[in-house]
């Protein structure tokens, strides 16, 4: 049977924080690699956020703090943010790591266990410089052994890449609690969230862009992904006024589906004739507003791709 990863992030701009916060979180990947244009950022470019964060007055949180807020129902304070980077590439800690001690801001490295690497020409850090960076304020959480997407994995599978990832973060790093993941290439879905809770998991992060709030499931948490093609200071700064549309009744709520053609329709409180949509991957998007309802219909969903629809409304 054929299957499709498809993602729904909504989310609107507005120019103000609503009373009922939101958080961010930011995601990097690379530093100073640009021959990698789509995870790569550069030191110049890392350095103006951490500048602007610092000057503006946000709270960095630690991910295990925010993460239990969120469980706990705790109120989010307001300019709440946190840091992440995936991979733990050598070039993060060659260049994003000084950075992030220089401004003195807490942060999380996702590491995929096998990667770790003594080799000096690895593209991955060590364990050494894992446990380096956990004395300045940076925490190691789960990312997999081998960095496979769960979604096309059989339930073992999925339990040994996590558990295993889990008990090497805690024998060499000691990891008291690596419960915090953050699921290979964002890809996530009902069944996989299942597994991750059953085993212990208690929160997972994806790679869809969206502000983080109590409506989320804790085991598909939003990040903003920032690079040298998408990370300037004015996305920054758009990013940090962006609020979750208010949505309802949404029809589909999995992130896979095997059919080349899917209806989705969801309800809101805006209005609805000013929400736009959009989708990657030259797939067909068709809008309709009947009964109060957008209506989408998307057509020409294509195998092994991710599908990315996003749907705005400027404030």
């Amino acid at each position: 049977m054929k299957k499709f990863v498809f993602f729904l992030t909504i989310f609107f701009n507005v120019l103000c924080y609503a009373e009922d916060y939101s958080a961010i979180a930011l995601m990097y990947h690379r530093f100073n690699e640009p021959e990698y244009q789509s995870t790569s950022i550069s030191s110049e470019i890392f350095e103006k956020h951490l500048k602007h964060i610092k000057e503006n007055g946000f709270k960095v949180l630690k991910l295990e703090d925010f993460v239990d807020i969120l469980i706990n129902k705790k109120k989010i304070p307001a300019k709440t943010l946190i840091i992440t980077v995936d991979d733990a590439f050598r070039s993060f800690y060659d260049f994003g790591f000084p950075l992030l001690k220089k401004y003195d801001f807490p942060f999380s490295v996702f590491v995929s266990t096998a990667s770790v690497s003594n080799n000096d020409s690895s593209d991955f850090m060590s364990w050494e410089m894992l446990k380096e960076i956990q004395q300045h304020k940076g925490m190691v959480f789960n990312h997999t052994v081998d960095h496979l997407s769960l979604v096309g994995l059989s339930d073992n599978m999925i339990i040994e890449q996590v558990t295993r990832a889990s008990n090497e973060l805690k024998s060499k790093l000691g990891v008291d609690n690596p419960k915090i993941f953050s699921y290979p290439y964002g890809e996530s879905s009902e069944r996989v969230e299942e597994i991750l809770e059953k085993i212990g998991i208690l929160a997972a992060f994806s790679q869809h862009s969206a502000p983080l709030n109590h409506d989320d499931s804790v085991f598909r948490l939003p990040r903003f992904s920032l690079n040298n093609q998408y990370g300037s200071l004015d996305r920054l700064k758009m990013i940090f006024k962006t609020k979750r549309l208010p949505i309802r009744n949404l029809t589909f709520t999995d992130s896979v589906t095997n059919k080349e053609e899917i209806k989705i329709s969801f309800q809101s409180s805006m209005n609805l004739e000013k929400i736009n949509c959009y989708i990657n991957q030259g797939v067909d998007l068709i809008k309709n507003i009947t009964k109060q309802k957008v209506k989408l219909k998307l057509k020409g969903l294509k195998p092994g791709q991710r599908h990315r629809l996003n749907c705005t409304i400027i404030d």
